[in-house]
C-alpha cells in the first residue's frame, strides 16, 4: 500500500502519499529521524480520542512537565487538528493519572504570572509510558498488516 517515492526511499523530509477509498489521503513524513502520520479530511471517532488519552499525556510528559493548556496545545499541533481534546476532558484525565501515581502536579507561577498546575510524569509513569509505547505499536504493526499495509515506523 505504500509506494516508494520516485528516486529513493522514504527518506528524512521526504513524503509518500496514498489515497484511500473514502477519499482521505494517509501520508508519512520522516522528519529528523522521526516518523508522522498526517490525516487529510479524516477526524478521530471519539473511542479513538478517549482510548488513547493517556499514553498521549504520557508521550508529552516523558518530554519534560507541562500545564493543561500547553498539553491540549500539543496534541492539536502534533496530529494537526484531528485530535481535538478539549480542557472538560483532559483535566478529568490528569486527576485520574495523578490519583494512580503516574503523574505528578506542583504549583507554579508561568511566563505571565498566572499561577499553573504543572505536570510531571513519576517513575511509576515512566514505566507505564514504555508498556503503552509497546502496547500501541503492537496494534499498529497488527492493523498495518492485516490491512496489507507496510508500516512506516523505524
Amino acid at each position: 500500500m505504500w509506494r516508494k517515492r520516485q528516486g529513493g526511499m522514504l527518506g528524512k523530509g521526504r513524503r509518500t502519499a496514498v489515497a484511500k477509498p473514502n477519499g482521505a489521503r494517509l501520508q508519512c513524513l520522516a522528519l529528523l529521524g522521526k516518523v508522522r502520520l498526517l490525516w487529510e479530511g479524516l477526524m478521530a471517532s471519539k473511542e479513538l480520542i478517549a482510548a488513547s488519552t493517556k499514553p498521549l499525556v504520557l508521550a508529552i510528559l516523558s518530554k519534560g512537565e507541562s500545564y493543561g493548556y500547553a498539553i491540549i496545545d500539543q496534541i492539536r499541533e502534533q496530529s494537526e487538528g484531528h485530535l481535538e481534546w478539549s480542557e472538560g476532558m483532559l483535566y478529568p484525565v490528569l486527576h485520574r493519572m495523578e490519583k494512580e501515581k503516574l503523574i505528578v502536579s506542583s504549583w507554579k507561577v508561568g511566563e505571565n504570572g498566572r499561577k499553573r498546575k504543572y505536570y510531571r510524569l513519576s517513575a511509576s509513569g515512566t514505566r507505564a509510558m514504555e508498556t503503552e509505547r509497546t502496547q500501541w505499536l503492537a496494534v499498529h504493526e497488527t492493523l498495518a498488516s492485516l490491512w496489507g499495509a507496510k508500516t512506516c515506523l523505524t
